[in-house]
C-alpha cells in the first residue's frame, strides 16, 4: 500500500474514532441529563405528599396518646373504692384530656383533606378510616368521663376503651402503611429507564 493512501486512511480512521467517542460521550451526558430531572420530578412528586402524610400520622398519634391517656385514668379511677383528693384528681385529668383531644379536633380535620388532596385512593381510605376510628374513641371516652363525673360506673367501660383504643392503633398502623406504599409506588414509578 502506497504510503500516501496509508496515511488518509489512518487520517480518516482516527477522525471517526474522534467522533465517535465524541457522539457516545454526547449521548452518555444526555442521559445522564435525562436521569438528573427524572430524579428531581420524583423528588417533587414526592416530597410534598411524604410531608402531609408525616403531619396527619403525627396529628393523630398525638389524639391518640391524649385519649389513651383518658383511658388509663379512668381505668385507674374506677378501680379504686377510695373517694380521696388524688382519686378525685384523676377524674379531672380525665376530662381535661377529653377537652383537649376535642380542640385538636379541627386541626387534624384540615390536615385530613390535604390528604384527600395528595391521595391517592388508598391513602384517602386508610385516613378515612383512622379519622372515624379516632372519632369513635373520642365520643366513646368523652360519655365515659360525663357517666363517671355523673357517679355512674359503667360496666365494661375500661374493656370498651381499651377495644376502641386497640382499633384506632390498628387504623393508624394501617394509615403507615398505605402512606408508604404511596411515597414508594412513586419511588418505583419514576425510576430511570
Amino acid at each position: 500500500m502506497d504510503a500516501g493512501i496509508a496515511a488518509v486512511l489512518g487520517a480518516a480512521v482516527g477522525a471517526i474514532g474522534t467522533g465517535g467517542a465524541g457522539v457516545a460521550a454526547a449521548l452518555i451526558g444526555r442521559s445522564q441529563s435525562r436521569q438528573q430531572i427524572q430524579a428531581e420530578s420524583l423528588r417533587l412528586l414526592r416530597e410534598p405528599r411524604k410531608a402531609v402524610y408525616v403531619t396527619y400520622a403525627e396529628a393523630c398519634r398525638r389524639q391518640l396518646e391524649v385519649l389513651s391517656s383518658v383511658r388509663e385514668c379512668l381505668a385507674t379511677h374506677l378501680s379504686t373504692q377510695a373517694e380521696d383528693e388524688a382519686h378525685a384528681s384523676l377524674l379531672d385529668t380525665a376530662a381535661s384530656h377529653v377537652e383537649e383531644a376535642t380542640s385538636q379536633e379541627a386541626a387534624l380535620e384540615h390536615i385530613q383533606a390535604q390528604v384527600y388532596i395528595e391521595g391517592p385512593h388508598a391513602v384517602i381510605d386508610a385516613a378515612t378510616e383512622l379519622g372515624d376510628a379516632l372519632d369513635r374513641f373520642l365520643s366513646a371516652a368523652d360519655q365515659a368521663v360525663e357517666a363517671v363525673q355523673d357517679g355512674q360506673r359503667p360496666e365494661g367501660l375500661a374493656e370498651q376503651l381499651r377495644e376502641l383504643r386497640s382499633d384506632a392503633y390498628r387504623h393508624y398502623f394501617g394509615f403507615l402503611y398505605e402512606a408508604s406504599d404511596a411515597v414508594d409506588l412513586v419511588n418505583s414509578s419514576q425510576q430511570p429507564e
